[in-house]
């Protein structure tokens, strides 16, 4: 797992990890650091024997690879050529980032477009500074992927709607109807339903709903985490209505520091919790350490959704546990194709009709990528991704 991080890298984190977390807006609110935990809450009454039923259907539907990648719904015609699209690439992603923009790189060779990268720092002026300074270079789109909301944007937006520069937006709520420069997006409020709906099922499946006590590392400073939580309980009370659910409360400076300490606190002062759940790997910076520290790791099982590397690696040795992911370098892809429907005149597409596909990341479904084929995250064959754009984009046959 990760070591120790600077105050400075673990408020980037945060900001990356809204992002990954497919947030709606990344401000924090001003409870100020906290560590406790909340107390625990059954998730309801009634049976759970239909809704083991149901998670272990969830669990089967969602561990397969995906088989379609696109919104199956071709351009209007092929996309124009000499198109030149701004990424703007924010540091706290990091790899997964970089990714993103070598996929948008490649998707845009296809159609005949180049791409520009413009690192910013990835919290919310950065990124509003970021669209300024792409607008200034006059491109024909600009690709963004951040957790900062629309109405926090909303004066770059206009300024690129002024412009008359299409934006693409990552990991960010859209509405239903897109309203220009917005042309598309992906992550936002349907992927962190799936995210936490497929979390849930496999606590669910995992335990029969026996004796579940399932504890949310919370920050609650971060209403986009906060948020994550709830869509959790919400989800196991649905397939265990007798389970239980509770948060250990921390602060954006407790990750990599005092949390790991506040989660061993919260399993011993209530040994019912058998389950760690995150919306994001990197907040538990230091958390099996400190769990086998105190002799608690074989008392819990970790699992959430954006695992880190570590904990895919974990995933592949079978020393872990499954996690609810997406394979976000795709939105490269998924971002092309939204301004080839606006240079085309073609309908968008919203996320809920053209969503990414969700993994249940196993043993027995982890492909590496070392013959450059698969994607090291989800296992889904990265040929068929590049043969369904291309045929929706006019350029196979």
């Amino acid at each position: 797992m990760l070591s120790k991080i600077s105050v400075a890298r673990r408020m980037g984190v945060l900001v990356g990890l809204c992002a990954a977390l497919v947030a709606s807006g990344c401000s924090s609110s001003n409870t100020g650091s906290g560590n406790s935990s909340s107390g625990s809450s059954s998730a309801g009454g009634g049976s759970s024997a239909s809704g083991v039923q149901a998670a272990k259907a969830k669990v089967a539907e969602i561990s397969v690879p995906a088989k379609t990648f696109t919104a199956q719904k071709p351009l209007a015609s092929k996309p124009p050529t000499g198109k030149h699209i701004v990424f703007i690439q924010p540091k706290t992603l990091g790899l997964d980032a970089i990714k993103s923009g070598d996929e948008l790189t490649e998707a845009s060779k296809l159609v005949g477009w180049t791409v520009q990268r413009l690192p910013v720092a990835g919290d919310v002026p950065s990124v509003q500074q970021g669209i300024e300074q792409a607008l200034q270079l006059k491109p024909d789109g600009i690709m963004l992927w951040t957790g900062a909301s629309v109405d926090e944007l909303q004066g770059q937006l206009d300024e690129a709607k002024q412009a008359k520069v299409p934006v693409w937006l990552g990991a960010t709520d859209l509405p239903d109807q897109l309203p220009f420069p917005i042309v598309g997006g992906q992550g936002g409020t349907q992927t962190r339903a799936r995210q936490s709906d497929g979390i849930a099922a496999w606590i669910a499946s995992d335990s029969n709903c026996n004796k579940v006590h399932a504890a949310y590392v919370n920050l609650r400073e971060n209403a986009a985490v906060v948020k994550f939580g709830e869509n959790v309980r919400d989800a196991l009370k649905k397939y265990c209505p007798n389970g239980q659910y509770s948060d250990i409360n921390n602060g954006l400076s407790d990750i990599g520091q005092r949390l790991p300490n506040n989660v061993v606190s919260a399993i011993q002062s209530d040994p019912s919790i058998n389950y760690i759940v995150t919306s994001a790997g990197a907040f538990l910076a230091g958390v099996p350490a400190a769990l086998q520290a105190a002799g608690l790791q074989d008392k819990v099982k970790i699992t959430g959704t954006n695992p880190a590397d570590a904990d895919m690696a974990a995933v592949k040795s079978g020393e872990g546990f499954p996690w609810a992911t997406i394979e976000s370098s795709w939105f490269g892809w998924y971002a092309v194709d939204s301004f080839s429907r606006y240079f085309t005149n073609t309908p968008l597409v919203t996320e809920a009709q053209d969503p990414d596909p969700l993994l249940l990341l196993t043993k027995d479904n982890y492909t590496d990528s070392q013959d450059g084929k698969f994607f090291t995250k989800n296992g889904q064959s990265r040929d068929e991704l590049v043969k369904q754009f291309s045929a929706e984009w006019h350029l196979s046959g």
